[in-house]
């Protein structure tokens, strides 16, 4: 998973692979099979370790405004704590496939849904509660996801801890 997150899936060669994972060639084509099935097995490594870390507390029945704050903090603190060139996994697999792979873009299509739906629900939910939003969260919604999508960019730019950090405080500014 590190070294397609490192290098990406077109710049990981074979060899590569059989270096790192310390097998041979024959094990890994006989446990995946080829390549593109060994960087599959790493996405879905990458949204159990990650991702869904991240993401269940915003669509839980009992989620809210902080979950959406405590996702934001958890990204900032996430890029600021590694190296920035690193980034998002998801999101650097998504720029790189996405326009010429059909399944890859339907996955990160899947993707990006999720992440609204989980803004959304955490969003409605403290309405229930009796929030009253400056603004439709239809409307938010777009801005949260940019917010999300955007600190990974930002971190490989360059951008310190502190900056994403502040980003992610604006968001809970605009929402409380």
């Amino acid at each position: 998973m590190l070294l397609f997150w490192e290098k990406g899936y077109e710049h990981t060669s074979m060899s590569d692979l059989f270096a790192v994972m310390g097998i041979s060639r024959q094990s890994l084509y006989n446990t995946f099979g080829n390549k593109r099935s060994l960087f599959e097995a790493a996405l879905e490594r990458y949204r159990l370790d990650y991702l869904d870390k991240y993401l269940l507390p915003m669509e839980g029945t009992d989620s809210g405004i902080n979950d959406v704050i405590d996702y934001m903090n958890l990204v900032a603190n996430a890029l600021g704590g590694k190296d920035p060139r690193i980034g998002c996994f998801y999101a650097n697999s998504n720029s790189e496939l996405s326009a010429f792979d059909s399944f890859a873009a339907t996955r990160f299509a899947e993707f990006y849904q999720r992440v609204k739906s989980a803004f959304k629900n955490s969003l409605t939910n403290e309405i229930a509660r009796g929030w009253a939003p400056k603004q439709d969260i239809e409307g938010m919604l777009p801005m949260l996801i940019s917010l999300a999508y955007g600190m990974p960019l930002m971190a490989k730019a360059g951008a310190s801890k502190v900056d994403l950090l502040r980003a992610a405080a604006t968001a809970g500014q605009l929402l409380t």
